[in-house]
């Protein structure tokens, strides 16, 4: 066999190093692709997540005003004051539903963050305002301590979930919050009753599930200070201690 010219031997090497510099520099064009498309594809998912939970305050902003509104309500509290405690069997009981009734859906419209609300007497007894057929099952899943507790100060309180059973065909379990606040007399601040709204979880939900770009293939959760979960695309998992869910130790 003959030998091979010098000038092939620098040929060789040249391709050699040509074909090693292509492929580091391949290698590092990747790197730093992948990591400009992580970085954007974070910055993505954080604009979004900052869209969707201002959104989400602005709606429970905007539930607040209503609970206010109803709460200083002029028609409310005189209702309030003139029957303190009212029950089916007094006679102005239908009347006084009526013209809450009215009042109240004046003010809220047709909102449809609004599952369902109520007016409640000192007693805690709801008058059954809104004739919302879910009542009964909330009203025995808060307790009959619950507004006493909840709102022991006059300023707006949220709670929840509390895990409606409902009633009807399906029976589902229904997370639901609770929004309230005391009603009192504006001159002497005596305590009236309470008003409350009741927000299902599926209201606040839906803002993840139209914005958010991953089309579900990803699990959402919205936790508490203390990691309890509020909202989740997992509805089994909501109420349940997020940290125990990931096996994590607190």
């Amino acid at each position: 066999m003959g030998k091979v010219s010098i000038k092939y031997k620098l040929f060789f090497c040249y391709s050699l190093l040509l074909v090693l510099s292509l492929f580091c520099a391949v290698l590092i064009s990747q790197h730093f692709t992948g990591k400009v498309f992580r970085e954007k594809t974070l910055q993505d998912h954080r604009r979004e997540l900052t869209l969707i939970t201002n959104n989400l305050q602005l709606n429970l902003n905007h539930i607040s005003d209503y609970v206010m509104s109803v709460a200083l309500d002029p028609v409310v509290i005189a209702s309030l004051e003139e029957y303190p405690a009212l029950s089916e069997q007094d006679a102005a009981y239908n009347d006084i539903r009526r013209s809450l009734g009215k009042e109240i859906n004046s003010i809220i419209g047709m909102s449809q963050n609004i599952f369902q609300w109520d007016i409640a007497t000192l007693d805690q007894s709801f008058l059954n305002v809104s004739g919302y057929e879910l009542l009964n099952p909330i009203e025995r899943v808060l307790g009959p301590n619950y507004f006493a507790k909840a709102n022991a100060k006059r300023s707006i309180t949220l709670n929840g979930p509390f895990m409606i059973s409902q009633t009807g065909e399906y029976k589902e379990i229904l997370p639901v919050f609770v929004m309230s606040k005391q009603i009192v007399d504006l001159d002497t601040l005596k305590k009236l009753g309470y008003v409350a709204f009741f927000i299902s979880e599926a209201s606040l939900s839906s803002d993840f599930e139209k914005n958010l770009s991953f089309d579900g293939e990803m699990d959402y959760f919205i936790l508490s200070g203390d990691n309890k979960i509020l909202s989740s695309s997992r509805k089994e998992v909501i109420s349940s201690d997020f940290l125990e869910l990931q096996g994590l130790s607190k």
